[in-house]
């Protein structure tokens, strides 16, 4: 998805966070530091990182990349990997925003910068910052690769949209990492999803009862909605 540009998105930027500058030629970026102020559950930060914003065809959300190596430098310090800390190394240690699911649904109502860079950026940053203070994520987290796809509907209200929204996510990560969308169909098929099948979203060769526990009960519970919602699968 490029970035939607105006006079007021401008203008927000320049008076909130007067440290990024924007490129305004297609395709846009913003660049330079971040600095925010953010409160979640009573729990006040404020902090920098040198940040880009880049629009990128092809994609839903536009690349954003911490720059300053301030996250890089926390995870070779503390012995993680840069995984752990939401950065996608394959895609040029760009931030992991959200969950694939949520760029599908925002992707529709076509957000501006501002929704962007305050309903995403910020968060992810502040999510970060929290992190290094408490080891703990504000907002909770997902596994990794299809893992994380999975256990995100748990989630979600029960609806229709919802359901095909997630579904063509399911398809669209397995198209593109080789996982086998046509197993996750045969199981919503079934009368009953069984936890003795050998767990799909992880190469352990356990029971899918005995592990990524949370992929079963997030395909359990899209079974039981698309059931009831008598959507044709």
């Amino acid at each position: 998805m490029l970035l939607n540009l105006n006079n007021k998105d401008i203008e927000f930027i320049r008076i909130k966070y007067p440290l990024l500058k924007i490129t305004p030629k297609s395709p846009i970026k913003i660049a330079g530091t971040l600095k925010f102020h953010a409160i979640y559950n009573d729990y006040e930060i404020r902090d920098s990182y040198d940040i880009t914003i880049e629009s990128i065809q092809g994609r839903i959300f536009p690349r954003v990349v911490e720059t300053g190596n301030k996250l890089k430098e926390f995870a070779i310090a503390n012995g993680k990997k840069l995984e752990d800390m939401h950065i996608n190394i394959n895609d040029m240690f760009s931030a992991c925003l959200c969950a694939p699911i949520q760029e599908k649904i925002y992707e529709k109502q076509n957000i501006g910068v501002t929704n962007f860079i305050e309903k995403y950026v910020v968060p992810f940053f502040y999510s970060q910052s929290y992190y290094k203070e408490t080891q703990k994520w504000a907002w909770g987290e997902y596994g990794h690769g299809i893992v994380g796809v999975l256990e995100s509907y748990l989630d979600y209200s029960r609806s229709e949209e919802t359901i095909v929204l997630f579904l063509q996510t399911l398809e669209d990560y397995c198209k593109k990492y080789g996982s086998n969308y046509n197993f996750y169909l045969e199981q919503l098929r079934q009368k009953k999803i069984k936890g003795r099948n050998t767990c799909p979203a992880c190469s352990s060769g356990n029971r899918w009862q005995k592990c990524c526990i949370k992929t079963l009960e997030s395909m359990r519970k899209l079974k039981e909605d698309i059931d009831s919602l008598k959507i044709k699968k």
